[in-house]
């Protein structure tokens, strides 16, 4: 059943080529997992047009930025009571105190650490802990900049055109969210 489903998913993103991509990485940096499904699709559409490399990887990069976004900012509107729901009382309070003492780093050092790491956990930690939004958009950043097979991805421009893409796309809901509150 679960492999139909993973089936399905893959079809779906592998047609639409670098949208597919997007909302795959939005979804999985959010509220959804598809582990390992985006780095899986890159390499397939990767293989089919290579020149279409950093585009796929640039739409995978930005859709995931998003999706940490999407998840952090549920956290800083409610995400401490949820996080204290799931876990104990002492460790989310020693988390958040580190979250507000180190800020960036309590968001980058995770991100630096290979899976299985559960990344979500400190975006929604982050989030509950009120870090600075500035800090945790550097935080990830960051990350793109200290893991070096990343780097070349800030100078592409499919990152550019695939964050166009992302503003028009979401630029309804971000328009609604601000007049609606």
């Amino acid at each position: 059943m679960l492999t139909k489903v993973v089936a399905a998913i893959t079809a779906w993103a592998t047609g639409l080529g670098g949208i597919g991509l997007f909302v795959i990485a939005v979804l999985d940096s959010s509220f959804l997992s598809f582990p390992q499904v985006n780095d899986v699709l890159v390499i397939v559409l990767s293989a089919k047009s290579p020149e279409l490399m950093p585009y796929y990887a640039g739409m995978t990069t930005l859709g995931s930025l998003i999706g940490c976004f999407m998840l952090f900012s549920v956290a800083r509107r409610g995400g401490e009571v949820f996080i204290r729901k799931r876990l104990k009382g002492a460790h989310v309070d020693r988390a958040l105190r580190l979250y507000q003492r180190f800020g960036l780093l309590a968001v980058v050092v995770p991100s630096l650490l290979p899976p299985p790491i559960p990344f979500k956990i400190f975006v929604l930690l982050a989030g509950a802990a009120d870090v600075a939004v500035w800090r945790f958009g550097l935080a990830i950043l960051s990350w793109l900049v200290a893991v070096p097979t990343l780097r070349h991805w800030l100078i592409s421009p499919w990152l550019y055109l695939g964050g166009l893409v992302a503003a028009l796309l979401f630029a309804p809901v971000i328009l609604w969210n601000a007049e609606h509150g």
